[in-house]
């Protein structure tokens, strides 16, 4: 006899506490690490087939989420590369032994005391080539753009902290995912110019050519009207007519109208969209 009166049997006091336990399981995990996904990865991307993103994944659209709900991805997306020094200088350099930071990453600052004039916590610089070593490097406000001067003084202990996938002013509190809308991934590949950065982006979905990017070719010119036909004459400035009848030479002007629309072509090869998650 059941020693639970408002069930009919101990299987359906079973069946509803385990459905009561899963639905626990499902709640606690969301965000986290369930089952079917703990062998993978914090940061790991996957494909899925439908629109929404799986229990312990969020979408990669770009979106800001709070670090304390995620705190494991926070840390994988925006890791602390290190403590770091920096000179009062034109240009300021920052110190940071095996930094292992490439041209184009994002990174920011924090610190204990305060920054010297010229920087700011929380808020994304850029590494530029000029001056990049193993244990150093220099900054910009812009990718690519001019290093930063630093002047006044400072105090505390400063870190810096990288992070691909934000811009301007970063919080403290939270943290964005990477935007993959429209984009291909594709691996890094260190010293590429394009590919050497992680989160970096390129190419566009259309182009137009330039007149530099057109294949070198020759341009052929033809004239046929009551057996007239034109004697291409490389370098004269006007091209001298030939009648095969009576062989008489005359000349006139070339038709110079340009053709062509200079429309965009499409760089997109075929495709089939789905949705891309990462792994929290």
């Amino acid at each position: 006899m059941s020693d639970y009166p408002e069930y009919s049997s101990d299987v359906a006091w079973f069946k509803d506490t385990i459905k009561g336990l899963q639905a626990q399981v499902d709640e606690l995990s969301r965000g986290r690490n369930v089952p079917s996904l703990a062998g993978i990865p914090t940061g790991t991307y996957l494909y899925c087939a439908g629109r929404n993103a799986p229990a312990g994944t969020l979408k990669t659209d770009g979106a800001s989420y709070a670090v304390a709900n995620y705190p494991d991805l926070a840390a994988y997306l925006r890791p602390k590369i290190g403590t770091v020094t920096v000179s009062v200088a034109n240009p300021a350099v920052f110190t940071c032994a095996g930094h292992a930071l490439v041209p184009g990453d994002r990174v920011y600052l924090t610190t204990s005391g305060a920054l010297p004039s010229g920087l700011a916590s929380y808020t994304v610089y850029y590494v530029i080539a000029s001056g990049l070593t193993a244990d150093a490097f220099r900054l910009s406000a812009s990718s690519g753009g001019a290093a930063i001067v630093t002047s006044g003084t400072q105090s505390g202990t400063h870190s810096v902290y990288f992070s691909p996938y934000e811009a301007g002013a970063v919080s403290s509190v939270n943290f964005k995912v990477p935007d993959n809308g429209d984009y291909v991934l594709v691996g890094t590949r260190a010293g590429s110019a394009e590919f050497g950065s992680v989160g970096a982006t390129f190419g566009a979905k259309t182009h137009t050519l330039t007149s530099d990017q057109m294949p070198t070719h020759t341009h052929r010119a033809g004239y046929a009207d009551n057996n007239w036909k034109i004697n291409y004459n490389p370098g004269a400035s006007t091209q001298v007519l030939l009648n095969y009848d009576v062989f008489t030479p005359t000349t006139t002007a070339l038709d110079t109208t340009p053709s062509g629309g200079s429309q965009a072509h499409n760089n997109i090869q075929p495709s089939r969209s789905a949705t891309l998650v990462i792994k929290t």
